[in-house]
Formats: C-alpha cells, structure tokens, sequence
C-alpha cells in the first residue's frame, strides 16, 4: 500500500526478486528497476509500463538508463571498493535511488573510498600487499559464510574461533575449504572449528592449511607471517567473543589496532 500511492515520487524495486517486481507491476508511481543478471534496459523494464528507469551491469560497468533520457556510464564494479555481489547490487539501488540528486562523480568517490560499515568486512589497511578486514560481527557460522560467499574466488586467511554457545560448526566445514587457502583458529570453539573442516568430505591434508593460536594477537601474528602479495586476511570469527572481549565491537577494534601496528 505504501508504494501505490503519492506522494512517492520515485520507487526502486530489484528486478531479480519476484516479490519487489510484482509491487511495481501494480504501481502508478514512476519506478527504477535495478538487475545485476540482465544487462539492457529492454530485458529489465517489462513493456506494459512506461516512464521507467533502469540501472545494471554491462561488461564491467554500472549503468544508469531511462526510456527519454538516455544512457550513462556511472561507475566500474571493481571500483567498487567492498567486496560481494550483494555490494554491486547495492550501489545500484543507491544510485537509483539519489539519480539526480547526487553526482556521477560522487558516486565515483564514496564507491572507491568507503570502506564499509565498522565490523561488517570492513577494510582495514594494506599490508605488504596483503589486505586486512574486520567482520567482527560474524558471531556465528551462517554470517561467517556469508562473509566467505562475498570475495567470490578469492582464496583467504581467515582468523577464527571464540566463546562457546554450544552451536554446530559441521556447516562451516565445506566453505572453509572452497574459500580458505588458511585457516587460525583460537579461543573455546578452535577445536569444534577444526573438526568441522577436516571431517568435510572437501579437506585435503593441508588445504587448507590449519594453525591454532593462544589468543588473536597471536592469529594476527601467524597470518602476517604467511600472508603473501594479494592475499586477503578476514577476521571472521564465526563465535561469540565473550571468552575473551566484552563484545564483537572491542574485538573488532581489538583487531584493527593490532593491524594498525604491523
């Protein structure tokens, strides 16, 4: 109901989800389709309505287009400077939704700068060519997965391990192994962690690698030693953090500082 009527001005719906389609399918309201699968405006834009707009993927580019208004290219996706599908999917519905509010050079800028929210597979720093992010927040194993889901093929250090709630790891055990080229592991959960990977039908000895750590400035320390140029290192813990931190915040920015200081 509320996106029926005025005084919305403008409505921005994900063309791939077939509930948000439908909402525009009954709507009077001029309506941005945003798609990172399809790629012109032809195969977004559905012909039974008009004074549309849409904004999508084409061979590497985000592109804004309108049925009177022409095409414009706005950004590149590996500009892009989070990482994930899901992020490309969301500069989309952003610029669709700021379109003429805001500057294609804008766009440009917070795209390449904004490191993300904190905690959140939030960019840190660089390091000898290796690149450091805190997802702090992932205190379970579906958030850890997603987390892996999100740097597509890129293999990855990741740092794990925390208080024990008692919950099942065997889920974690196959992405760990599709995602990881190493994994450290630490804290009251290390040990159901690495049951979880070396059980998964996935593992092969050393691939990927395991460490285990007394505490996570030693996990820092062991993945700084092995991160090499282009390496991604995730702190990504899958865990709770009360075994050792008041919360996933001070354990993020625990993590951070240490990064800070290599």
């Amino acid at each position: 109901n509320i996106c029926m009527h005025k005084p919305i001005s403008k409505l921005v719906v994900n063309a791939e989800n077939d509930l948000t389609f439908e909402i525009a399918r009954n709507s009077d309201v001029p309506v941005t389709y945003f798609s990172s699968r399809k790629t012109s405006y032809q195969a977004i834009v559905p012909d039974y309505k008009t004074n549309c707009s849409a904004v999508y993927e084409r061979n590497g580019e985000i592109i804004f287009e309108s049925l009177y208004g022409g095409r414009e290219q706005i950004l590149k996706t590996s500009d892009i400077m989070l990482p994930g599908r899901h992020n490309v999917e969301n500069y989309m519905a952003a610029i669709a939704a700021l379109w003429g509010i805001v500057s294609i050079e804008s766009i440009q800028k917070i795209a390449s700068e904004f490191g993300g929210v904190e905690h959140r597979i939030e960019y840190v720093r660089e390091v000898n060519g290796a690149h450091y992010y805190n997802s702090s927040i992932d205190s379970s194993p579906t958030r850890t997965i997603a987390a892996l889901n999100a740097f597509g093929e890129q293999k990855l250090i990741v740092l794990l391990g925390g208080y024990d709630k008692k919950i099942p790891y065997e889920p974690l055990g196959a992405p760990l192994c599709r995602h990881a080229k190493a994994v450290i592991l630490t804290g009251g959960t290390a040990g159901a962690i690495r049951s979880a990977l070396i059980e998964s039908d996935l593992y092969q000895e050393g691939f990927p690698a395991i460490f285990m750590a007394k505490d996570y400035a030693e996990s820092v320390k062991i993945a700084h030693e092995i991160a090499q140029k282009g390496d991604v290192v995730l702190l990504s813990p899958a865990s709770a953090s009360f075994d050792a931190f008041r919360n996933f915040e001070e354990r993020g920015r625990f993590f951070k500082d240490l990064v800070h200081k290599l």
